[in-house]
């Protein structure tokens, strides 16, 4: 066996391991944690190798596999240290609905080609660039399988100090840090748990109504991708900004969840996404909401940057079949479009349709551009400077963001003309003072103020925390909170004058005085989320559902805060 070779794979796999630990200032426990992992995983390694060799056919191939097992073990290293959450997170978003999604998974990352055949070529390129350096470098020599007892020593060590150690750790402390580790055999230490209950979702309602309204004002619902409250402001969006000094805005306004379907589910259903699960397998008429709004005589047009089909949540929102929507526009599949391109499409196509349906349209127009790699088109004059060209993920940590902020920035300000645009047309074709609007981000955007970047990994207010701007009249709202759950019952308090529709629904109007609360749930894929925040003028609650329990069965959860 060639040494040489397992112990470069060791001290790579350790390099990242006490990089990364360091970076997090993680406490001893984890060092020496760290250290055995890697010590165990070269080890098992060799011990295969051993018993691969007489196998010439298997052994060339394991050979490039360990080596692209440490490509696995760098992506994972690079994705906790830009967003503090493992590969398999990852891995979990790209496939767990199915293949179809994988496309459109990647085409909602918006990543830069560059970095894409990266990869690729990475994958491809690196197990036989791990059997070439197997052959180059010296020090082969034989190894008996007894020889290969040697990893009983990193497995007792782990034993031992799990023995003595462990118990001492607090569920925070374990939580944080653990999954930095090699092969994450860190055991969970002992978390508290406290009695939470979730009631079960409702059945889906028959919606009918007698009321007739003798105005039908247009309603202009606009969700922004990835649009951070507090970057909203007279600098970044002058237009935006005068809009929500005129209008309805509110201290403190929040996405129901850290990721983009779980937050459409909770804008269009008006309903706490941990339901978003068991909704998908048993509604098939879409939003109640929009539903209410057809039953008053409403169209439906839909104008969309993003692919409508994430996690396949369509038929949830507008019906199977999308029976709900009069049209549908969707730009996102016109190849070559830069997402910035895709919501100029759309903003034309939504004020050339406006002159003409003056009245009874929904129209639902959702925006791309400041997602992920944060899109401005050809030919933009940059606000913010210095700017990235492109994100380059391989060097990106906390003292080189303020780039990529920049360029965060600029999207912001690109939307924002695009508003100002839309608005200033409204007036002149004097449809502005009837129209109903509203403007919100989708979830928020961290940039490694608690260890992450992007979104979709941690429950706190950088990835969470959305403007909620809202034209409904002259009334003054009654509470100083509000969440993405009571935009469409604000609506239809407006509209209706009566509150009697909240009985299908969580959210609660704007317009009603009462303690508000923010529910928040963590993104989990394709699968039911069990792990939420509660939180109210007095209290926050954090908590996470035991694993492998129903979450409207398990009475008592772990406490997480």
């Amino acid at each position: 066996m060639n040494l040489l070779y397992f112990a470069l794979f060791f001290c790579s796999l350790l390099t990242f391991n006490l990089f990364r630990l360091h970076s997090i200032e993680a406490p001893l426990f984890f060092w020496v944690h760290g250290l055995l992992e890697a010590l165990l995983e070269t080890t098992v390694l060799v011990t295969i190798g051993v018993l691969l060799k007489k196998f010439r056919s298997l052994f060339w191939p394991y050979i490039g596999l360990c080596f692209f097992l440490l490509l696995v073990h760098f992506a994972d290293f690079m994705i906790l240290h830009i967003m503090d959450t493992s590969l398999s997170y990852v891995f979990e978003y790209m496939f767990s609905s199915g293949l179809r999604h994988v496309f459109v998974a990647v085409q909602a990352l918006n990543l830069n080609v560059w970095f894409g055949l990266l990869i690729l070529a990475a994958m491809v390129l690196i197990p036989l660039a791990g059997i070439l350096l197997y052959r180059l470098l010296p020090s082969h020599r034989p190894l008996s399988l007894k020889q290969c007892f040697v990893v009983l020593v990193p497995l007792t060590s782990l034993f031992f100090l799990h023995l003595t150690t462990r118990p001492s750790l607090s569920p925070l402390t374990h939580q944080k840090f653990h999954q930095s580790l090699p092969l994450g055999l860190s055991l969970p230490s002992h978390t508290p748990l406290i009695p939470f209950q979730l009631s079960p979702p409702r059945p889906e309602p028959l919606v009918q109504t007698s009321l007739s309204l003798p105005h039908l004002p247009n309603i202009y619902l606009f969700i922004v991708e990835t649009l951070r409250k507090d970057f909203v402001h007279a600098h970044t969006a002058p237009a935006l900004t005068a809009f929500a000094e005129e209008h309805i805005s509110f201290p403190e306004s929040f996405a129901n969840a850290n990721t983009t379907h779980l937050s459409w589910f909770s804008i269009f259903h008006s309903t706490y996404p941990y339901h978003w699960t068991s909704m998908q397998q048993s509604w098939n008429e879409g939003s109640v909401p929009l539903r209410v709004l057809k039953e008053l005589g409403y169209q439906i047009k839909v104008y969309t940057s993003a692919d409508l089909g994430l996690f396949g949540i369509d038929p949830l929102l507008f019906g199977t079949d999308r029976k709900l929507l009069s049209s549908v526009e969707e730009y996102n599949r016109e190849l070559g479009l830069s997402p910035a391109d895709r919501d100029a499409k759309g903003f034309a196509a939504l004020s050339r349709d406006v002159e003409t349906l003056r009245e009874g349209t929904v129209f639902v127009v959702f925006l791309d551009a400041t997602h992920s790699e944060y899109s401005v088109p050809d030919g933009f004059v940059p606000k913010f400077v210095p700017v990235v060209d492109r994100i380059d993920y391989l060097s990106l940590n906390k003292d080189s963001i303020e780039p990529v902020k920049n360029r965060y920035r600029n999207a912001i300000a690109y939307i924002d003309g695009l508003f100002e645009g839309f608005f200033s047309r409204l007036k002149s074709l004097g449809l502005y003072d009837e129209a109903l609007i509203a403007v919100t981000g989708d979830h928020g955007e961290e940039f490694f103020e608690e260890g992450a970047l992007f979104h979709g990994t941690h429950l706190n207010r950088y990835q969470t925390s959305v403007p909620l701007l809202l034209k409904l009249g002259e009334r003054k709202p009654e509470v100083e909170m509000a969440t993405h759950v009571d935009l469409f019952p604000s609506v239809l308090h407006h509209l209706t004058g009566g509150t009697e529709w909240e009985s299908f629904l969580d959210g609660k109007s704007v317009f009603v005085k009462r303690k508000p609360v923010h529910v928040c749930v963590q993104h989990k894929s394709a699968a039911t989320p069990s792990e939420l925040v509660v939180q109210t003028e007095e209290r926050r609650l954090h908590v996470r559902c035991p694993k492998g329990q129903d979450i409207y069965r398990a009475t008592e959860w772990e406490s997480l805060r």
